[in-house]
């Protein structure tokens, strides 16, 4: 599914944080999560309305914890619930994973969701889940680029006459970010350990292509 996931992905539109907290009005910092989930859902063809509409409806759930973080699995539940969006997303803390738990708490939901879990994600590391092809929703960690608190970026390769496996393609929804593309080693190193991560399987509009 490598090749073909790559092929049918369009063009992941530019939409930055500052931008939609702006006309929320919500606090900077806010939405970096549910934005790079917003570009990848529409790189995939999912139908999930403007930045605005899509932020508007997921605030409405139960998927942000007392202190504004988004947790990933009731943010994963959501996207499945309102958009239909197919999902797979783990916790980094550790290496062999529970999957009846992760069903449990909503990391994963369907059997495509876990087929593509075990098959491309478990016992691999991030920087190898991407070499494969895969762009992932990744939590950083403080000092990421100009990040100063836990942060979500999408995480892609560099796709330019071949593949580069030693060099990543990097949305930022932080708009004050100037660089785009990072090492293998600035990524390993500044991802949160035990942070979230998620990918994206296409939507059905996205398949029949």
């Amino acid at each position: 599914m490598t090749e073909q996931h790559l092929n049918k992905r369009n063009t992941r539109p530019m939409i930055f944080q500052q931008d939609v907290e702006a006309e929320l009005g919500w606090p900077p910092g806010s939405t970096c999560a549910p934005v790079c989930f917003y570009s990848e859902a529409a790189s995939l063809s999912y139908q999930v309305g403007s930045p605005h509409e899509f932020l508007s409806l997921l605030a409405r759930t139960n998927s942000r914890n007392a202190t504004g973080h988004w947790v990933r699995p009731k943010l994963s539940v959501a996207l499945r619930n309102l958009f239909g969006i197919k999902v797979v997303s783990w916790n980094t803390a550790n290496t062999e994973q529970d999957i009846d738990k992760m069903v449990s708490a909503g990391y994963l939901s369907t059997s495509a969701e876990l087929g593509f879990y075990r098959s491309e994600v478990e016992g691999r590391l991030v920087t190898e889940i991407v070499d494969a092809g895969h762009a992932v929703i990744a939590t950083v960690a403080p000092g990421f680029s100009t990040n100063r608190d836990l942060h979500a970026v999408v995480i892609s390769r560099i796709h330019s006459n071949g593949y580069d496996q030693d060099i990543y393609s990097v949305h930022n929804p932080d708009k004050r970010t100037i660089d785009s593309i990072y090492s293998r080693s600035y990524i390993e190193s500044n991802l949160q350990p035990g942070g979230a991560c998620s990918v994206l399987l296409p939507s059905i509009s996205a398949e029949a292509v």
